[in-house]
């Protein structure tokens, strides 16, 4: 099971804030406390109020909040056959914000595929006819990261944030307008539904999980510290131990009266123990320095990905469309579309200019015209960013060059001229 300890099911409603704690295994809340929903619209302030309503501790804690953004989505299915899970739940990050109103980049997502709309024939969905529906819940990023810390501060653990509304909403219905049961028998009966519910790894409820635990360069550091005075004081009780062992020795020798060769191989034992101290004290300063570079290359790749997505980003203009990024160990791929190739080509310069300080190198554009328009346009383009500190691809490509590559594609009426 999911949980093995107390499980606190925090609710903020339209109207009130609940707070319910289960012990492991029981369906029925062992406390649960009501209290109407103050003016207040932060919701981190809220969920730390309603872990105040009660003097006990709390573990793990899932915190429902009416005033996350739900829906129902639907996406022609011949749009997402064969796509990997995590690409369809960027895609709908993307397709959400019109609805939202909350930027995908800021946004965090969980999504829960329904299956299709309709039984439908492999003819119909080649036409894209038929759409598969997902259940979809949204909530802006710093947001379920301060109800994390208000939970961290009452001594909890977030386990994931949902919105109260536990079936999932027709097409065009607002997830805000749920009502939780009011009578607290039903209530009581909701309540350990949701934690059963949460507690089934089959479930079908889009629950935002907290973020990766990921350590800052302080913590990264002041752990470095912590195992260097470790190692140094295992070093430094092993020197000691030498150190006596080697006077144990000498006071052997000259107390003993024993056979020449007995007396040779106490002088041999007490030059290889020397020996062994001073490979110790070689291994303690190699260490030092490797921790040292270990920081500096931790600190270095962590700013050069964070540099990139930052001038990603700056680049956004209205001349091109981005419609996919992808890629592996060794490169991003860009795709995109344009009106005129010439854009593609400025936006590749300006980004080799500015990664190239940070390890990445920008491939000129592959650009393909569509022929929709007397000039050729649009132009679809594939914009490769290599990280030039990994080994290459095994794929060969060309040199570097200024110019870039475009392909036209010649409509079916010109090649027949």
């Amino acid at each position: 099971m999911l949980f093995s300890t107390t499980t606190t099911l925090i609710a903020i409603l339209r109207d009130r804030m609940i707070r319910a704690d289960f012990a492991r295994g029981a369906v029925e809340p062992t406390l649960l406390v009501i209290r109407p929903r103050p003016d207040e619209e932060d919701p981190a302030t809220l969920v730390a109020s309603a872990l105040s309503f009660d003097r006990r501790k709390v573990s793990k804690v899932l915190v429902l909040l009416n005033d996350l953004w739900t829906h129902t989505l639907e996406v022609p299915a011949v749009n997402v056959a064969n796509m990997p899970e995590d690409e369809i739940r960027q895609m709908l990050n993307f397709d959400s914000e019109p609805l939202s109103g909350i930027a995908p980049f800021d946004a965090s997502i969980a999504v829960v595929p329904l299956g299709r709309n309709k039984a439908a024939s492999a003819t119909a969905l080649t036409s894209g006819n038929v759409t598969n529906q997902y259940w979809v819940t949204q909530v802006q990023t710093y947001v379920r990261d301060q109800i994390g810390e208000a939970v961290k501060a009452a001594g909890g653990k977030l386990i994931g944030v949902a919105h109260p509304c536990d079936t999932p909403l027709e097409p065009g219905m607002d997830g805000y307008a749920y009502r939780a049961p009011v009578e607290e028998p039903a209530l009581r009966a909701w309540l350990g539904g949701w934690l059963q519910r949460v507690e089934d790894k089959g479930a079908a409820v889009p629950i935002v999980l907290p973020a990766a635990r990921v350590f800052t360069q302080q913590q990264a550091n002041r752990n470095a510290a912590i195992f260097a005075v470790l190692l140094m004081g295992v070093c430094a009780a092993h020197y000691y131990w030498s150190t006596a062992q080697i006077a144990k020795a000498k006071a052997e020798i000259t107390a003993s009266e024993k056979p020449a060769a007995q007396l040779k191989q106490l002088k041999q034992q007490e030059t290889q123990v020397e020996k062994d101290i001073k490979s110790e004290k070689e291994k303690q300063e190699q260490l030092a320095d490797d921790v040292k570079a270990a920081e500096a290359t931790l600190s270095a790749q962590r700013r050069r990905l964070s540099e990139l997505l930052k001038e990603l980003t700056q680049a956004t203009s209205d001349q091109w469309v981005l419609q996919k990024i992808s890629g592996d160990g060794h490169e991003l791929i860009l795709n995109g579309t344009t009106m005129h190739p010439d854009h593609v080509d400025q936006l590749a310069t300006e980004l080799s200019s500015k990664l190239a300080s940070l390890g990445w190198g920008v491939e000129p554009a592959e650009q393909q015209a569509t022929n929709w328009t007397d000039s050729g346009g649009p132009w679809t383009f594939d914009l490769h960013i290599r990280d030039l500190q990994k080994p290459k691809s095994p794929v060969v490509r060309k040199p570097l060059l200024p110019a870039a590559r475009t392909t036209v594609v010649k409509p079916p009426d010109a090649a027949a001229h």
